[in-house]
């Protein structure tokens, strides 16, 4: 499943229940995903800054980037300046906006699950469902196995809320990350829906006339 493409379908609910809404700015939220993925994986901060300017470069045209990344012949003083540049913009203490471009290679850079996880709940803070766009039928069925994993992420985040058996306020600390698990699992499938649906249409159109016209509302 490709990650670095995303629909965002509009899904009806209220924006404003995650928890970068309630006046927490999406560079935080990006700053959490980033840090989290640091502390849970051991990968280093030099190591991801390489793999962001890489993308960087590779997706910005040099007459459009707002970034100067170091060209030091000497490569460990290189790779620690941009390790330094990157680690001022992932400051918690940083004012410093993140450009656009260097926001999506940031995102790009993340492994999965979590790289799915932040687009899941940057999408839904504006009222979006981040859907992967499935290019094969083989990484399609490869995305089966990360809906089971989201499917497991959201039995366990709803355990504490369910533990009582019943949903009222005492649950708030436990919203956010149901909803978000929620979020990336509804989004993973639609877009195996989506890849279901397009087969069901293109055989029905082309096919020998063994395949059912199935009607499918495009979510």
């Amino acid at each position: 499943m490709s990650s670095n493409q995303i629909h965002n379908n509009p899904v009806r609910s209220d924006p404003t229940r995650l928890a970068f809404q309630d006046g927490v700015a999406r560079s935080a939220v990006i700053r959490r995903h980033v840090h989290g993925h640091l502390r849970a994986t051991g990968e280093s901060m030099i190591s991801l800054a390489e793999k962001v300017r890489e993308i960087y470069e590779a997706r910005v045209q040099l007459k459009h980037r707002e970034l100067e990344w170091s060209a030091h012949a000497e490569p460990y003083r290189r790779l620690a300046r941009n390790s330094e540049k990157l680690t001022r913009f992932l400051s918690a203490d940083s004012n410093t906006y993140f450009p656009a471009d260097l926001e999506d290679a940031l995102i790009l850079a993340l492994p999965e699950p979590t790289r799915m996880a932040l687009e899941a709940e940057l999408s839904a803070g504006r009222g979006m469902l981040a859907v992967p766009i499935s290019e094969s039928s083989e990484n399609a069925v490869r995305g089966i196995a990360d809906m089971m994993r989201s499917a497991a992420k959201v039995l366990e985040t709803m355990a504490p809320v369910l533990a009582d058996g019943r949903i009222d306020a005492e649950d708030l600390p436990y919203a956010s990350d149901a909803l978000n698990a929620m979020e990336q699992m509804m989004g993973q499938l639609t877009s195996l829906h989506r890849s279901l649906a397009d087969v069901v249409m293109r055989e029905g159109a082309e096919g020998d006339g063994n395949i059912v016209q199935i009607c499918t509302r495009r979510p």
